[in-house]
């Protein structure tokens, strides 16, 4: 989706006819009720997440989804993710969404961290670009929704959430 949820209902629309700005927010409406319903219908935690989690209790970690924020607490609290993350930002509580690095130099800002000392996990193109252009290191979750090819240009690749325990110092 990529583009986020209207942009996506705007070109379904679009397929027909063009769509009215009437039609867009009738049919986003009709969405957000039905994901407040379904959210974690389809959703996952990928093996190996509650894993690195449980290893990582020191650690400052963030959430940072281009998804509004109440869809990503909710989905994260339903799979019992929520305890692990200091931090849960979505795409409408800030200004930008990725792939400006707003949000990532939001989350650095607010740990007192250097770009240098921070790492941007991500299965999307979006995910990495972020990454890059606020400075921090770049992992590719060659286990997620893309890739290898469309992710080829991250710091790192892991294929699975542990392997990322190889690339934290201290």
């Amino acid at each position: 989706m990529g583009d986020g949820i209207r942009k996506l209902l705007e070109r379904a629309i679009a397929v027909h006819h063009p769509p009215t700005e009437e039609e867009v927010d009738r049919a986003f409406r009709i969405y957000i009720a039905y994901y407040e319903e379904h959210c974690t219908d389809t959703s996952y935690v990928y093996p190996g997440v509650p894993e690195l989690l449980e290893r990582l209790p020191t650690r400052r970690l963030a959430v940072l989804s281009n998804k509004g924020e109440h869809f990503t607490r909710k989905i994260l609290t339903e799979f019992g993710l929520a305890p692990y993350f200091q931090l849960i930002l979505g795409g409408d509580s800030l200004p930008v969404k990725k792939p400006h690095p707003g949000g990532i130099e939001f989350v650095l800002n607010t740990f007192g961290v250097t770009p240098d000392r921070a790492m941007m996990v991500g299965d999307s193109t979006h995910d990495l670009e972020a990454g890059k252009a606020a400075g921090v290191i770049t992992v590719a979750a060659l286990y997620g929704y893309r890739d290898a090819h469309v992710l080829n240009g991250a710091d790192i690749h892991i294929q699975h959430p542990l392997e990322l325990l190889d690339y934290l110092t201290q």
